[in-house]
């Protein structure tokens, strides 16, 4: 039975009190985005940059503007706040479902998980008081978020970051939920927690890495294999990469 929807949420917390800031990567990303050119923008904002239109891309589910909302979501009753990844995240979930449709499964095995697949990704939040300060904090512009996090001395110039030992010290983590519901209207419900995202992000890239080169006859054999092109961690890796992924710490 294929996936009508799937939504996606994130939630953080810390054993301990303090910040440890952005990456000076992920400010200038930011910035550069911010300031690109009208073509830059155009495939910014659109929800199918990277594949997967679902009637053609005019479903209002579909659409970036429902993923600034704050609202009390029903799937996981809690209140939800935009999350500063959703656009990305969504798309990159959209190609996953478009790639395995049309280099693996084809009319034999359609798509990665649903042919109307509708997915958001929000961050939870404990109530609606918080989550609409939660919006707001993050509608700074990015020089503001430069100056504030210089005047706590947690601002990091490119290639640079967070140390790990001040995450590991404040005891940063990452909790990711998600909701999947059937066109019967079964839910399908998952939990995986981590370390922070910087962490976790750089986990994610070594261990897709070494999937590649220590199960590349793996991946590259079988019904569901895909040789070339640009491909999602999901597609790529399969259940090589999910194992990988728990065994090293992330469960």
């Amino acid at each position: 039975e294929q996936l009508k929807e799937f939504h996606g949420y994130v939630s953080m917390y810390q054993e301990r009190e303090g910040t440890v800031g952005a990456s000076g990567g992920t400010l200038s990303t930011r910035a550069a985005m911010a300031s690109g050119d009208a073509w830059v923008r155009k495939v910014m904002t659109d929800p199918f940059a990277l594949g997967g239109a679902v009637e053609n891309g005019e479903r209002e589910e579909d659409q970036d503007r429902v993923l600034t909302k704050v609202f009390r979501d029903g799937a996981i009753k809690s209140w939800v706040a935009p999350h500063v990844y959703a656009f990305f995240e969504t798309r990159v979930v959209r190609r996953s479902n478009e790639l395995h449709r049309t280099l693996v499964g084809g009319p034999d095995k359609g798509p990665f998980y649903g042919e109307k697949l509708n997915v958001t990704v929000y961050t939870l939040m404990p109530s609606e008081a918080a989550a609409k300060e939660f919006k707001k904090s993050g509608s700074t512009s990015t020089k503001a978020e430069e100056e504030r996090l210089k005047k706590e001395g947690k601002y990091y110039g490119p290639g640079e970051g967070p140390p790990l030992d001040d995450l590991f010290e404040i005891g940063v983590y990452s909790l990711y939920h998600g909701v999947g519901i059937t066109e019967s209207g079964k839910k399908v419900c998952w939990s995986i927690k981590g370390r922070d995202g910087y962490f976790e992000t750089a986990r994610m890239a070594v261990e897709a890495a070494l999937a590649m080169s220590e199960s590349g006859d793996e991946l590259r054999s079988g019904s569901e294999s895909v040789r070339g092109g640009v491909l999602t961690p999901g597609i790529a890796g399969k259940h090589v990469l999910f194992d990988r992924i728990r065994a090293a710490g992330m469960g």
